[in-house]
């Protein structure tokens, strides 16, 4: 629902607040007082084009504010989700400002959006009948769906649209198959070539790092050889080696002992050092024996390593790497080579998408059928009612095409809905969106959404001078039908018919006023005394005689009685 408007410098209005109620709000003035610049204000502020034209003369930009209450609208709350835009509370906040260069600025609760988003927003919000391009039932990818929510169809509808989506994703799939033949082919030989290359050289896990550290015992035999030697020497053979002149030593501590039992520990670690250098000695001597110096084997080794850097600059760091990519790519090639039988598994599951898309999609079409009599014969009794019995309307339930021209299958079904308008008798069949704008197309909307009045998901609907061409009596049905469907949506209408205006649950009177050289709009909401006065001026002009008075009271009455 729309609770408030600001207007800050848009054509004669300045700074403009206007507060708006549930029910039939009706805004009434002087023709040129404004009126319809408010309905204009509207339709920026719900994504309409706009032009610098617009701007107050003198100011740099215009800006308009509106708030809505969105407690109930849960197509809106979920389109404002998906935008990333929900919000906190229940209340939605609009801006837009449009500056003299032209440049659009749209805001939705302080946050930057595009025209377009904006204008999404819009169609969930309201409907603004008249002069002005806002009518969801003028987009034809709306009719569809009004058609659908008017039949309680949206259930099977959504079966459809799955079905469609499944089927589709096979058919992606499919056609990805068949886009990667060549490809695939390709891969195929690639990889059993690298996978060839990969076995011939028979890596086992770590042979790298362990073929560095052979690498570096051969290259550097001679001279651990040598250093060995000389500490086995040292150490055992050479006169006056370690071990000999220990033993030298462990006498002496003998001998002491004999005299000082006290060097008997000492002479203990001495023991266990000979020991323990005696190993030292049998192990070095294995490992002189095992140091050999070939430069055959080293040039063997070097080549190995080689080979294996070679294979590590096309398939991985370590030989692990290699080992890993090699089982993936033998993964890869078993997936590619089922392709053939993937296909016609594929093929197979297309075929019966297909038939289950269309089978529901059909018994929707059967569905729609009905349902658009239904919707046109209420139609006509509606646009009877208002007094346009010789309007012929009619719903075209035309195949969906493809760019070749030819039918096809849709996530909304098989077809697309058109509404149709004759004006006049004789004259053909045209869609709603050709038929000019205006008094008359205002009263084809207010039958439409009367009959919609339960299925249409848009809270607000706004008339712009749905009474023009119409006379006193027609305006009162007119009256009657707006405040019926006021108890479903909240209704925002301006008119100069008195006998509409009195079905009013809230008056708004617009005015205008000169100070200087400028010209400004201003806006009341009036009081019971304000109304009676206001409807007496529309009744008999500007002169307010009793009988116009008291005639204004009674076309209120009435309408409260109503």
């Amino acid at each position: 629902m729309l609770e408030q408007l600001s207007i800050k410098n848009y054509a004669l209005i300045e700074d403009l607040h206007i507060n708006f109620d549930e029910g039939f709000n009706v805004l009434t003035g002087e023709t040129g007082a404004g009126k319809s610049i408010i309905a204009g204000a509207l339709g920026l502020i719900l994504g309409e084009r706009a032009s610098t034209g617009i701007i107050r003369k003198g100011a740099e930009s215009c800006t308009i504010r509106a708030s809505f209450d969105i407690a109930q609208n849960k197509t809106l709350q979920y389109l404002l989700k998906e935008q990333g835009l929900g919000p906190d509370d229940t209340i939605l906040l609009l801006c837009r400002e449009v500056s003299a260069t032209g440049k659009n600025k749209c805001l939705a609760n302080d946050q930057v959006i595009t025209l377009t988003t904006l204008e999404s927003i819009g169609n969930c919000l309201v409907d603004l009948h008249g002069q002005h391009e806002h009518q969801s039932l003028l987009q034809s990818r709306e009719q569809l769906q009004i058609l659908d929510d008017f039949g309680t169809l949206v259930e099977q509808r959504k079966e459809v649209g799955l079905a469609y989506t499944e089927l589709r994703q096979l058919e992606s799939e499919l056609e990805e198959l068949f886009h990667h033949d060549r490809e695939r082919d390709h891969f195929i030989d690639l990889y059993q070539f690298q996978i060839k290359e990969i076995q011939a050289a028979q890596l086992e896990p770590g042979e790298d790092e362990t073929l560095v550290q052979e690498i570096n015992l051969l290259a550097n035999a001679e001279k651990i050889a040598g250093l060995v030697n000389d500490a086995y020497q040292w150490l055992y053979e050479e006169e006056g080696s370690t071990l000999s002149r220990l033993a030298k030593i462990k006498q002496n501590l003998l001998s002491l002992q004999g005299i000082d039992q006290n060097l008997q520990p000492t002479s203990a670690l001495l023991d266990e050092s000979i020991i323990n250098l005696e190993e030292i000695n049998s192990r070095l001597r294995e490992y002189k024996d095992k140091v050999v110096f070939d430069p055959a084997k080293l040039d063997q080794l070097m080549e190995r390593k080689e080979l294996i850097n070679r294979l590590k600059n096309k398939y991985g760091t370590t030989v692990k790497d290699m080992l890993s990519y090699r089982d993936k790519i033998a993964k890869e090639i078993e997936k590619l080579s089922q392709a053939e039988e993937n296909r016609a598994g594929l093929v197979k599951a297309i075929a019966q998408a297909k038939g289950k898309v269309m089978e529901k999609a059909k018994k929707l079409s059967l569905a729609r059928q009905k349902t658009a009599l239904k919707l046109e014969q209420e139609t006509a009794q509606e646009l009877k009612d208002l007094g346009l019995p010789k309007i012929k309307f009619k719903i075209s339930l035309m195949p969906e095409v493809d760019s070749q021209g030819k039918p096809q299958l849709t996530s909304t079904g098989l077809e697309k809905a058109d509404y149709l308008i004759s004006p006049n008798i004789g004259e053909d069949l045209q869609p709603l969106a050709k038929i000019a704008s205006g008094g008359e197309m205002s009263r084809i909307m207010l039958g439409l959404k009367s009959v919609l009045a339960h299925s249409d998901q848009i809270p607000t609907l706004i008339f712009d001078e749905i009474d023009t061409g119409i006379g006193g009596s027609m305006a009162e049905v007119v009256g009657k039908k707006i405040s019926a469907l006021s108890t479903k949506h909240q209704i925002v209408c301006i008119t100069h018919w008195p006998q509409l205006a009195g079905f009013a649950t809230t008056h708004l009177h617009v005015s205008k006023e000169t100070k200087g050289e400028r010209t400004y709009t201003r806006i009341k909401q009036l009081e019971y005394e304000e109304r009676i006065k206001e409807i007496a001026r529309m009744l008999g002009g500007e002169t307010l005689s009793a009988i116009s008075l008291k005639h204004a009271q009674e076309l209120i009455k009435s309408s409260r009685q109503d």
